[in-house]
């Protein structure tokens, strides 16, 4: 099973390119945004790795081209992500449904009306 996460990558004392190489190249995460000290990327876990595992892997991948260099990770786990609903409830049965139809029928129904009772009465006064 994966999870699929966006990996920011803070670094310092390494060039992007470096940092690039590993993380796109040798873990084919996908490129998203980038600095002179920092990459943004997308990709996947598998095999239950944790995130502190792979931050571990990755940062030792990379340390192998410059060992004293400095890495943070921040990890967002993109699935099932929280979110805010607004709106009216969609969920309706077969009776409401009958209801909300004839209700917007007598609505609309009702403007009609009005615009005739307006043309008439203009027409009358003559307008």
């Amino acid at each position: 099973m994966s999870r699929y996460y966006e990996l920011c990558i803070d670094f310092v004392g390494i060039d992007l390119e470096d940092v690039t190489k590993v993380v796109l190249n040798e873990y084919d995460w996908e490129d998203e945004d980038s600095g002179d000290d920092y990459l943004v990327c997308r990709g996947s876990l598998y095999g239950g790795q944790s995130e502190e595992e792979a931050h571990e892997e990755i940062v030792k991948a990379i340390k192998k081209t410059k060992p004293y260099c400095r890495i943070r990770t921040r990890w967002t786990y993109l699935e099932n992500l929280p979110y805010e609903e607004y709106g009216d409830d969609l969920e309706i049965d077969d009776l409401q449904e009958i209801v909300i139809n004839k209700l917007n029928k007598i609505k609309e129904n009702d403007k009609k009306n009005t615009r005739n009772k307006r043309a008439n009465n203009r027409s009358i006064r003559g307008y």
